[in-house]
């Protein structure tokens, strides 16, 4: 795709685009608040206005002592990308999450700074950390006001604007900006320190930076005390005035933008207004913060810092849903001034880390700012200095638009043109940052490519110029834009730095650069005329190696690709993104600068380094000299190959400005009025492979032939017509060619570039030709005809083409008969589709599983197929769900049931027996899918009857990626339409089909499990340890205990199951052993001590099967459970083993089943007996012990406490402790 560069575009854009190569209406607005009503937040969620202000009040009483707090923010803590990355490569669901904030606060009395961590869900707070002396958190959103008060009330203040001519302070406008270098001040090293810049206005709305003034106040902030007040140099060298209140003069000649202050002659009366409409609506959705468009799904984030953050980007590629980027955003803007004269030197912005992008995002209007069609607002919510939620209405904008043509080629031998419109979603948000109006853009296309854009806008930064003396009379740090006394733009560069964490089909990725490069000396073998070139990759296996800049002369690009084993089929390289650094920019501040180490991370055009968590900002959490080049000194020999990597991509301008700048940089375009640069970034794709369409021809045997009409699909016979769904048909096979010179065309018919000339051939009727102009079989022999794809968004709906002629059917409704369009001109090309074909889905069945393995690869079958025909629970357990077509939604079924998540869900055994199923639950209860044989023909569940199934696709799915049908005798429906339990039945036509779908079993506990009842925690961690991933094992058992404590069910003995499960399934080392109680950690332990706790509150130590106030000679104990894992859950239960230091054995602990009482013996007189449950109390340390239902009880007192069964009046409480 090619570029344009617009060098008389007054507005600057800056973009940076992701290309993948395989890959108009009504006006609407729809807004969504920040504070809607909906279902739990999904875990990347912005926080909430009643999450700010939980937060805020818990800082507060924490800080109860501190009698002012400031807030620099508060924002959402991003869960650990460990917790979430599996679910996004799965496109499930994310796990339960506790929400977080994170907040940074100052004391302004102490001047110090803390970072503090709030737990929402427990409301406490749960890190608290103080900051380095003299690390700065980002100033807040309001701390403006407070510092104007404080210089507009110093009397030298006063009296230095008294002395230019101004006496309303009103009109005083100060611009402050932070204190860039400090080096050569140390008395302000480690204070929150601004410098404050003025200027003013003659009246209300008149363009203040056309009027700056020649002095520059310091203030701290958090003391508010000025602190000094410094002339700037007003000529063109490097003096300032030595006058007592510095140079005087200013310019009060007006030059506005605003139309309030601007003569009727001055606009336009003859330009005509552009509607843009979308009379369909939107072709996106929204789902709270989620986003569908075309083939891409992400999730829209916000904060105050970044702005807008894109997470969980993926593309739905013919029904895979491939991962792309797990997180984008912009990391840093950073924007250095080349004045050298002091103090300008430490005129410097970093306007994520000081200012914040977000929390400067001001309302967008959806005519002025969002010129579109079908609009969507999204509201955002930040955090001001008192910690208080503030809301920005409209702050984001989705929409569609029309980019001009995204395709478009002329053919001159036929004498037409090819062209595809270029709609693109838009999501926006544009931010105030003093001067500058930055309009940030994230743009997918239909290309599956992605783009951010930032469009520079505003004012210059001007300063006061009162002649041109001292100098050569000619500026060299900026541009004169006025009559002197006047302004000086100053010469600037802007650095965009884009963080982009790549999961490119998962999460090993590599990066490497592209050099293009000679093929050799002229006169070579290689290259023999001097002509030749060719590329020379290296991968970057380092962080050391990663940093890397552009190289124009080599046409340097960046690969990064997902599995470098995993091959594109025709190049056999590495599928991946190619970056193009479209405009790199090369920092002019020479690097022996004591300010360098600051922006030090805009050195490289590109970097690439591991995924650290809170890696976030390339400048650095604090702007401190640390950020990338700390964190690439630190690790400089991380492995980068087939990992987890992130991207860093730094491009921008260089500003020299110039006098059409001024009084605003406009965006139009016009040859008096240019100005800035259009600059981009491009990252392409080579992920995808070839079409669907391509990739069913290449392998051509065992296809299906559909024609669509009406969206409904139409299976192809041997008869040559298309006919309903449960007609007799049968398979396809062809031969290919792939040509886009065919010779062939019809005139009047659109045709992509890319087209297949195919012979088809059926199984039993022979080939397929024309006869009479009309389609039909034949066994003479196979006749070429042209698949024509009829669009190019459209992977598998053809236009079939012979002779030069499309075929039509004139036929209303089914059977369908095909023509030439000769014989029927006014009907419109019929549109055919090619799926796989597959015997045992169809009726009749015509051939059994085994001859379709022999004749094409299994793994070439749709999913659907391979589950079902690999339904074998301990291999491969599937889940069978239920569709609505309509939707789309799909609920799984619970034996017989179709149920609503209100219990633990089993997966399924699907046998295959002759050419029907047979259907079991694996329950553990051997539960069959069985036909009563009265009506009402209800399935019902039987130990040893069951049923053969029939599974067929309708007319409405396309085979292997909707839904099919079950059939016994006649299609299965709902026997009810209740939401929570509906049978299935062989029920009259008034009840609804019940559509199916088959997937790959997978736990899903925020689904399964919902807490209502204690009765599910045992089943859903035995589903969890039998049927989960090693990888996703822990994530699982920590939503399940975290739905346990939601509801209260931590205290009971269902704990110490799901700690059996757990010991059972994962590894020793897993984190989420640390989610456990330690009492129920400590069970599972060896070498325990296990004691009673009397009503006196002292502890007995436990000695053999009683417990003695004489702690001497008391031995360690065992509880062993049996391994819990088996056909069908249980609730654990344990054994009791004593170290008899007096017998020098082990001893078993039991009950006699005569007296109740507990007693002991030697291990090997009876064996361990797993007998006992344990029961853990409300304090998370005590336990009661259970045996033949009823609780161990004490009968006895001091000095010896034993202990009976059944005991309830008077139960026992024990503790458990590790052995010393």
């Amino acid at each position: 795709m090619k570029k344009l560069i617009f060098s008389h575009f007054t507005k600057f854009m800056v973009t940076f685009l992701i290309i993948f190569l395989q890959m108009a209406g009504s006006y609407g607005v729809n807004h969504i608040p920040s504070h809607h009503h909906a279902p739990p937040p999904h875990p990347l969620d912005p926080l909430t206005p009643s999450e700010i202000r939980l937060a805020s009040s818990l800082i507060k009483a924490h800080f109860v002592s501190t009698p002012t707090l400031y807030f620099s923010t508060i924002t959402l803590k991003e869960p650990l990308k460990s917790v979430l990355l599996p679910s996004f490569l799965d496109d499930t669901d994310p796990p339960f999450v506790t929400r977080t904030a994170f907040a940074n606060v100052i004391d302004p009395v102490t001047q110090t700074g803390y970072e503090v961590l709030v737990d929402l869900t427990r409301k406490k707070v749960t890190s608290l950390i103080k900051l380095d002396p003299g690390t700065q958190p980002m100033y807040t959103m309001n701390e403006d006001p407070d510092i104007n008060a404080v210089v507009l009330a110093d009397p030298q203040v006063q009296l230095r604007l008294a002395a230019v001519g101004l006496q309303n302070l009103s009109l005083v406008v100060p611009l402050y900006w932070d204190f860039g270098y400090a080096g050569d001040r140390p008395e302000y090293l480690g204070r929150r320190v601004v410098q404050v810049f003025f200027s003013f206005q003659n009246v209300p709305n008149d363009n203040n930076y056309a009027h700056p003034l020649g002095f520059v106040a310091i203030v701290d902030t958090l003391a508010q005390k000025m602190l000094a007040i410094e002339d700037l140099p007003t000529q063109l060298g490097f003096e300032t005035s030595q006058a007592p209140f510095g140079d005087t003069s200013a310019t009060f000649t007006m030059a506005n933008y605003d139309p309030t202050l601007l003569p009727a002659s001055f606009f336009r009366k003859d330009i005509r207004p552009i509607a843009i409409t979308q009379k369909s609506g939107a072709s996106y959705k929204v789902k709270g913060y989620q986003v569908e468009w075309q083939k891409f799904k992400f999730r829209v984030g916000f904060n105050a810092r970044e702005g807008l953050v894109l997470y969980n980007i993926n593309y739905n590629d013919k029904g895979h849903v491939r991962p792309l980027i797990y997180r984008a955003s912009l990391s840093e803007l950073f924007v250095p001034y080349g004045d050298p004269r002091p103090p300008y030197h430490r005129k410097m912005a970093f306007d994520a880390g000081h200012y914040g992008i977000g929390q400067s995002t001001h309302q967008l209007r959806p005519t002025a700012d969002c010129k579109a069609g079908a609009i969507h607002f999204f509201d955002v919510t930040v955090s001001n200095k008192a910690g208080l939620p503030v809301t920005i209405p409209a702050a984001v904008c989705i929409f569609e638009d029309d980019a001009g043509a995204l395709m478009k080629k002329y053919n001159p031998v036929d004498r037409r043109s090819y062209v595809v419109r270029n709609q693109r979603l838009v999501v926006t948000f544009t931010s105030g940052l003093g001067n500058y109006d930055y309009e940030w853009k994230w743009i997918f296309h239909l290309d599956a490519s992605i783009k951010m854009e930032v469009n520079l806008q505003g004012i210059d930064n001007p300063t006061f110029i009162s002649s041109r003396q001292g100098g050569a009379g000619t500026p060299i740090y900026g541009t004169v834009l006025t009559p002197t006394p006047g302004i000086l733009a100053q010469n600037h560069q802007h650095f965009f730095t884009v963080r982009i964490d790549t999961e490119i089909d998962g999460n090993s990725n590599t990066a490497a650069v592209v050099d293009v490069v000679s093929a050799g000396p002229t006169g070579s073998a290689e290259n023999p005329y001097g002509n030749g070139f060719r590329t020379v990759s290296t991968i970057l296996k380092t962080p050391a190696l990663a940093r890397t800049c552009a190289d124009f002369e080599r046409s340097r690009t960046w690969h990064i690709y997902g599995n470098l084993s995993r091959k594109h089929p025709f190049s056999h390289t590495p599928m991946g993104y190619r970056l193009i650094a479209e405009n790199p920019i090369r920092l002019m501040m020479n690097k022996d600068s004591p300010i360098h180490p600051k922006c030090a991370f805009v050195d490289h055009t590109v970097l690439v380094t591991p995924y650290q968590e809170d890696q976030l900002y390339a400048g650095g959490a604090y702007l401190n000299n640390s950020g990338l080049p700390v964190w690439v000194a630190n690790a400089p020999d991380s492995n980068l190959v087939e990992t987890d990597i992130v991207l860093w991509h730094v491009f921008g301008l260089t500003h020299i400005p110039r006098v059409e700048d001024f009084p605003v940089m406009s965006a139009e375009f016009n040859f008096d009025r240019g100005g800035g640069e259009r600059i981009c970034m491009s990252l392409n794709s080579d992920i995808f492979q070839y079409p669907e369409h391509t990739e069913l021809i290449r392998n051509g045997t065992r296809l299906e032939w559909t024609y669509e009409r009406n969206s409904v699909l139409h299976y192809m016979t041997p008869g040559m017509t298309a006919n309903v769904v449960d007609h007799p048909r049968e398979r396809f096979n062809v031969s290919y060619i792939i040509g886009r010179d065919l010779g062939d065309r019809q005139e009047g018919t659109t045709i992509a570039p890319d087209r297949l000339r195919t012979t088809f051939r059926t199984i039993s009727d022979g080939f397929v030709t024309v006869t009479g102009g009309k389609l039909a079989p034949t066994v003479l022999g196979p006749s070429e005809f042209f698949l024509m794809p009829i669009n190019d968004a459209e992977d598998n709906l053809f236009h079939l083409v012979y002779s030069g002629q499309a075929f039509v059917t004139p036929n209303t409704s089914a059977p369908f008969e095909f023509y030439l369009s000769s014989r029927f001109p006014a009907e419109p090309p019929a549109v055919f589709a090619l799926g796989r074909r597959f015997s045992c889905w169809v009726t009749p069945l015509n051939a059994g599983l085994t001859s379709y393995e022999n004749t094409v690869p299994f793994d070439m079958l749709p999913e659907q197929v391979q589950f079902v025909t690999r339904g074998d629970v301990d291999s491969f357990p599937v889940q069978i769900s239920v569709m609505d077509p309509t939707s789309g939604i799909t609920t799984p079924v619970h034996d017989v049931q179709f149920v609503n998540f209100t219990r633990p869900m089993y997966p399924f055994e699907l046998t295959l027996n002759g050419t029907s199923f047979i259907v079991r639950s694996t329950s553990g209860r051997n539960v069959y899918w069985y036909m009563n044989t009265v009506a009402p023909y209800e399935l019902i569940t039987f130990v040893t009857n069951r049923t053969q199934f029939s599974f067929q696709f309708p007319s409405t799915s396309r085979p292997g990626y909707g839904h099919f049908n079950i059939y016994e005798g006649s299609v299965l429906r709902y026997a009810t339409n209740n939401q929570t339990s509906s049978r299935f039945c062989r029920c009259t036509t008034s009840q609804p089909v019940a559509n199916f779908v088959v997937s790959r079993y997978a736990v899903n506990v925020g689904k399964m499990y919902n807490g209502a009842s204690r009765g599910g925690i045992v089943e859903m961690a035995y589903l969890i340890a039998k049927y989960d991933s090693g990888s996703v094992k822990g994530l699982h058992f920590g939503e399940l205990l975290a739905v346990m404590n939601q509801n209260g069910y931590i205290p009971g003995k269902e704990i110490f199951s799901v700690g059996a499960y757990m010991m059972a399934s994962l590894d020793e080392e897993d984190p989420t052993f640390d989610l456990l109680p330690a009492a129920v950690r400590t069970i599972f332990m060896h070498n325990l001590s296990w004691a009673f706790s009397g009503e006196d509150g002292i502890r007995y130590a436990m000695k053999h099967s009683y417990a003695s106030d004489l702690h001497v000679d008391v031995g360690a104990y065992k509880f062993e459970y049996f391994a819990p894992l088996g056909d069908m859950f249980e609730a654990v239960r344990f054994g009791i083993l004593y170290d008899s230091r007096e017998l020098g054995d082990e001893e078993h602990i039991f009950v006699d089943s005569a007296t109740k009482e507990l007693t002991h013996e030697g291990i090997l007189e009876g064996g361990l007996t797993y007998e006992f449950e344990f029961e853990l109390m409300s304090d998370l340390a005590g336990l009661y012990v259970w045996w033949g239902g009823g609780k161990l009880g004490t009968f006895e007192n001091l000095p010896d406490f034993y202990f009976v069964a059944n005991n309830e009046t008077n139960p026992a409480l024990f503790r458990v402790s590790e052995f010393e």
